[in-house]
């Protein structure tokens, strides 16, 4: 019974001083410095602008007080002279895509630059593009329509000239 056990003591022995060498030799490989050299280019471009601005329909009395501007890539200025109810300018706006990221219309912000804000006649409404939704893919465009109009269901008979700034926002699509 003592060589038995004796054998028994002699293989846990072996079999832990295995795994002891086991275990250095796998903590020696994975303590080494690994270093991985490489390189890479990426060549993107983030080109949206502003292509073309028109008024491209007015309605009644209504005139610019200056000519559509584009401030930045993305954004414009617009004024526009508003006398009764009915009256309209729509603006046409092209947006291109001239860069080789694919983009998407993230938002629209639309701010007036008025000193005198009393009356609440004057809307404006955006067609032709969602936000989230609308898609500017490399080389293609987006047209928007800004219409500044006179609210008809107002009865206040008095010329408005407001001025309008406009800011497309857009970000990388992800595919």
């Amino acid at each position: 019974m003592n060589d038995k056990l004796a054998r028994n003591r002699r293989i846990i022995i072996l079999g832990l001083l295995i795994v002891i060498s086991l275990f250095s030799v796998g903590y020696a490989a994975l303590a080494e410095n690994l270093f991985v050299a490489s390189s890479s280019k990426i060549n993107a471009n983030w080109d949206i602008e502003i292509i073309d601005i028109k008024d491209d329909d007015i309605t009644g009395s209504a005139t610019t007080v200056f000519e559509p501007k584009s401030l930045s890539s993305t954004s414009a200025s617009f004024g526009v002279n508003l006398v009764k109810p009915g009256d309209s300018i729509t603006y046409r706006i092209k947006i291109k895509n001239s860069g080789t990221i694919n983009a998407y219309l993230s938002g629209i912000t639309v701010s007036e630059n008025n000193d005198n804000l009393e009356s609440n006649v004057i809307k404006y409404s955006i067609s032709g593009v969602s936000i989230g939704k609308t898609e500017l893919p490399v080389g293609r465009e987006n047209i928007i329509d800004l219409k500044i109009y006179y609210d008809n269901t107002k009865n206040v008979l008095k010329s408005e000239k407001r001025n309008y700034v406009i800011n497309f926002i857009y970000e990388q699509k992800r595919d």
